[in-house]
């Protein structure tokens, strides 16, 4: 009979890293990637039974342009659609807001009206 083996505790770690891809070159330029790794990632179990995952979200962060004369130059990506839906948001919040105003206004002035 096998013994039973004792539990590890769980053990999770968090994922923050700025990653440099492969230089590319088009014509007088090369070009090299970055991009941010983020997220978690974890395990449990005991010398049995056990098993992991991880959540991980890759995002392009910039771009660095290197001329034939040496010249560089770093271009930053922005998450557009990021950018849209906070602004989508931020309307939203704005809109149930001045209508919870007006609705309080005109219930104040209906019973000011009696």
């Amino acid at each position: 009979m096998m013994a039973k083996s004792e539990p590890r505790p769980a053990a999770q770690q968090t994922v923050d890293k700025e990653l440099l891809g492969d230089p590319v070159t088009v014509g007088a330029w090369t070009v090299i990637p970055e991009a941010r790794l983020s997220g978690s990632q974890g395990s449990g179990g005991d010398d049995v039974n056990g098993g992991g995952g991880a959540r991980l979200r890759l995002d392009p962060v910039a771009v660095t342009v290197r001329d034939a004369d040496g010249t560089t130059r770093r271009i930053e990506i922005r998450d557009t659609t990021a950018q849209a839906v906070q602004a989508m948001v931020r309307a939203g919040l704005f809109i149930a807001l001045l209508s919870l105003a007006l609705q309080l206004w005109a219930g104040k002035r209906r019973k000011s009206d009696r």
